[in-house]
């Protein structure tokens, strides 16, 4: 019996079906002319698979690049706790710490990445009220710019999440096309050649034997890329 696809198969287990199909209609004379309504919808589905596939990994790119520079961000922030500290030290009437950072350095750089931001540029305006020649004015310029890397960053993987998400949708609806052609296909091949000869045409969809779970089948025949 000619078995349809469902919308809640993957992508790939629905191309791998649909080449299976059209390899079989090789086999069968005239059930060529089934081929190419198929075979267009299957490239389009690759083709958006392919798309989805490196926008993921643009959006992994994305994130590891706000990770590093929030990491910098980090790194600076301790960098001038202990410039403070050590000025402390050697002026015994200094107090630039307890100036710089009223509360703990842990209490900016565990905060989540916005939050943390808006508290470092707040340690940048307490930089900023010392004297413009303090020597540590330049680390706040410094660290001013990590900041601005680190916006930028968070821009760009905001940027690259919405193309994914895009791409996503443009999948599903490629998958959409696919199932429906395919079900379709299985109907006007009945109309041509019988039931019978149809249900030789589509191949069964079932899981795999075994203790094989459901998902575990999905999962190996996901063959997206194979030709």
């Amino acid at each position: 019996m000619a078995q349809s696809l469902e919308m809640t198969f993957s992508p790939g287990r629905c191309v791998r079906f649909s080449k299976r199909f059209i390899r079989l209609c090789t086999q069968v004379s005239g059930a060529e002319q089934l081929i190419p309504d198929v075979q267009e919808v299957i490239n389009d589905v690759q083709q958006k698979e392919a798309m989805y596939i490196a926008s993921e990994e643009n959006v992994d790119y994305a994130y590891d690049i706000t990770q590093q520079k929030d990491n910098n961000l980090d790194d600076k922030i301790r960098d001038i706790s202990e410039e403070c500290k050590k000025i402390d030290r050697n002026d015994l009437q200094s107090q630039i710490y307890s100036i710089i950072f009223p509360k703990t350095v842990s209490t900016i750089i565990r905060k989540n990445d916005k939050l943390q931001i808006t508290d470092t540029l707040k340690l940048i305006d307490r930089i900023h009220t010392l004297a413009p020649d303090h020597p540590l004015q330049q680390s706040a310029t410094e660290l001013e710019k990590m900041v601005n890397e680190s916006k930028e960053a968070f821009q760009n993987l905001g940027a690259a999440k919405e193309i994914r998400n895009s791409c996503k949708a443009e999948l599903d609806a490629a998958k959409f096309k696919l199932v429906q052609t395919y079900n379709n296909t299985i109907l006007k091949s009945k109309q041509l050649f019988g039931k019978k000869i149809t249900d030789k045409l589509f191949p069964t969809i079932n899981p795999k034997k075994g203790n094989d779970t459901k998902e575990e089948a999905d999962l190996a025949e996901e063959t997206v890329f194979t030709n």
